[in-house]
């Protein structure tokens, strides 16, 4: 979901990191401040996909062991019905 904003933001840092060597002066240091606001955006949208993909699999550990204890408790029921 947030590989597009990660990939843009590196897409954005690559382009002004490679423009930098062409600048000087005044101009360099508006690359310079530019490429450090990319890179703070780049680092925030990775964190950003790091947690949904550990969000992700957490409700999936969470499914797994509600499955179990459903089955659990139906088993259960079998038994005490009888």
């Amino acid at each position: 979901m947030l590989a597009t904003p990660v990939d843009e933001a590196a897409r954005i840092c690559k382009k002004l990191t490679e423009g930098l060597m062409t600048f000087e002066g005044q101009a360099r240091q508006l690359v310079e401040k530019r490429l450090g606001t990319e890179a703070n955006k780049l680092g925030e949208a990775e964190r950003r996909q790091r947690t949904l993909e550990r969000n992700k699999e957490e409700l999936a550990d969470a499914e797994r062991h509600r499955d179990w204890f459903v089955s659990a408790l139906r088993s259960f029921a079998k038994v005490w019905a009888t």
